[in-house]
C-alpha cells in the first residue's frame, strides 16, 4: 500500500497547522497585492517574514523532539504518584544511544553495582556484532529501544520507505539475537522530519525523545559534565547520554550518588509505560 506523508497523523500535527496557516496568510498577501498594487511592498515584507517565521520553525522543530512538531515524543516520565503516607519521590530516567559498544559493558558494571537500571537504544548493526552486550542489558532488567539500524550520517535525508527499512531491520537485528521485541524508538541525531515521523507511525514505533541533553560526546571535562547534568535535573526528567564517551563512564557513579543524595529514584522507559523504580 502507497503511504503519503499527509498521513493522518500530520494532519493533525503542529506541523500541518503551521504550514496551513502560513500558506493562508501567504494567499492572503497575494490577494492584498493585487488589490492594492501601491502596497505591494509591504505585502512582500510581510509574505519575507511568515516564510522566514515558517522556516526558523522547521528547523527549531526538526530538531527538538519534545516540542512535538511532525510527532508526538515521549520527553518526560509518567510516573504514578507515591502512597498517601510516603513523600513523594523524584524519578528520572537514565537512556543511553549508539550502543551496544565495548565500552558499554563499563557502564553496565557501574549500573549493576548501584542497581540502577537504564535505557538503551541500540544501534542494529552494532547489535550483530556485540550481541552478548545486548543479551546482557536484557538480562540485567534494563529496557533497551531501536536507534535505527545503521545510523548513518545522512540517515535524515531518507526518505519514508527506506527509514522504515531502517527501523525494520534494527527490530530485527534486536529480535534474532536477544529475542526482544521493542516499541520504543528514538531519531537518530535527534532530528526527526515528515518522513521519520511517518515511517515511525507506519512501524507502530513510539518516538523517544529527552528533556535534558548531557552533551557527554562534546564535553570532555568530567566536572563540567557532572555539573551541566546536574543542574538539569528535575522531577520525571529523561537523561540523554551515550555509551562510548569515556567520560560518561568517569561520572556516572557521581552522576547516580549524588541524583539519590537529592531524592531522586531511577526509572526505565518500557514498552508498556510503565516505569519501575530503584
Amino acid at each position: 500500500m502507497h503511504h503519503s506523508i499527509w498521513g493522518n497523523f500530520l494532519t493533525r500535527s503542529k506541523f500541518f497547522y503551521m504550514g496551513s496557516v502560513t500558506a493562508l496568510i501567504l494567499l492572503l498577501l497575494l490577494v492584498l497585492s493585487r488589490a492594492l498594487p501601491a502596497l505591494a511592498p509591504i505585502w512582500l515584507g510581510c509574505g519575507i517574514v511568515m516564510v522566514v517565521v515558517f522556516m526558523a520553525l522547521l528547523v527549531y522543530g526538526s530538531s527538538n523532539l519534545s516540542f512535538n512538531y511532525f510527532i508526538h515524543s515521549v520527553s518526560t516520565l509518567n510516573t504514578k504518584p507515591s502512597e498517601s503516607n510516603h513523600p513523594a519521590r523524584k524519578s528520572i530516567a537514565l537512556t543511553f544511544d549508539d550502543g551496544p559498544v565495548a565500552q558499554s559493558a563499563q557502564i553496565l558494571d557501574i549500573l549493576k553495582k548501584y542497581d540502577i537500571k537504564a535505557t538503551f537504544f541500540l544501534i542494529g548493526e552494532r547489535v550483530q556484532k556485540n550481541p552478548q552486550l545486548a543479551r546482557r542489558m536484557i538480562n540485567e532488567g534494563h529496557s533497551i529501544g531501536n536507534h535505527s539500524y545503521q545510523h548513518g550520517h545522512l540517515f535524515n535525508l531518507k526518505l519514508t520507505d527506506g527509514l522504515r527499512q531502517e527501523i525494520t531491520q534494527c527490530n530485527q537485528a534486536i529480535y534474532q539475537h536477544t529475542g526482544k521485541n521493542t516499541s520504543l524508538f528514538r531519531a537518530p541525531h535527534g532530528v526527526m522530519t515528515p518522513h521519520l515521523a511517518e515511517a515511525i507511525q507506519m512501524t507502530n514505533m513510539r518516538s523517544i525523545g529527552w528533556n535534558v541533553r548531557s552533551f557527554d560526546t562534546v564535553i570532555t571535562d568530567p566536572d563540567k559534565l557532572l555539573l551541566k547534568i546536574m543542574n538539569q535535573l528535575s522531577d520525571n526528567c529523561v537523561v540523554l547520554l551515550h555509551d562510548y564517551p569515556e567520560v560518561t563512564a568517569k561520572i556516572l557513579p557521581q552522576l547516580i550518588e549524588n541524583a539519590h543524595a537529592q531524592g531522586y529514584t531511577f526509572s526505565v522507559i518500557d514498552d508498556e509505560s510503565n516505569n519501575s523504580d530503584q
